[in-house]
């Protein structure tokens, strides 16, 4: 079974895509909030999904005390409308299909890359690991796989 991503003439992107493939993305939404509200998040983590806004540490500082907050509320409001919409889906007996609305777009896309910056961190991956070869033996190669899936559905986002 084949993913198919179109755009309506009214905007709205139609993602269809086997069960099996609408079951991990529905389960990402909470595994993302885990993330984002645990108290220990911090370094790395942190870095890829706020990054720096200054280069001076008085002024990053000051933008962080100021910002910060908004900017994982920000977040935490693009999960809701990410899990409403996935409990809006029509599932079939072999496929779901999800309405993404224009004005929504852009928070899929954001949700699609925070999952994969999270996914990249947990799995230590620098910028000149990301080329190496799938090994399907790796002890991670479920996360690896999803990665690479997120990666390939937002391309096929975007390409919609």
């Amino acid at each position: 079974m084949t993913v198919e991503a179109r755009r309506d003439r009214d905007g709205t992107v139609r993602l269809l895509l086997p069960r099996a493939q609408g079951a991990v993305l529905r389960s990402l939404p909470a595994r993302l909030r885990s993330v984002l509200t645990r108290p220990d998040v911090s370094g790395r983590l942190v870095e890829r999904l706020f990054p720096r806004a200054y280069s001076d540490p008085r002024e990053e500082a000051e933008y962080k005390r100021l910002l910060g907050k908004d900017l994982l509320e920000h977040r935490l409001r693009t999960l809701a409308v990410v899990e409403k919409a996935m409990a809006r889906w029509k599932q079939g007996p072999r496929r779901v299909e999800l309405a993404i609305p224009p004005e929504q777009f852009d928070l899929w896309l954001c949700f699609v890359n925070d999952m994969r910056l999270v996914l990249g961190i947990e799995l230590g991956i620098q910028d000149d690991t990301w080329e190496k070869a799938f090994d399907p033996a790796h002890p991670q190669a479920e996360e690896m796989a999803l990665l690479h899936y997120l990666t390939w559905l937002e391309q096929t986002l975007i390409e919609a």
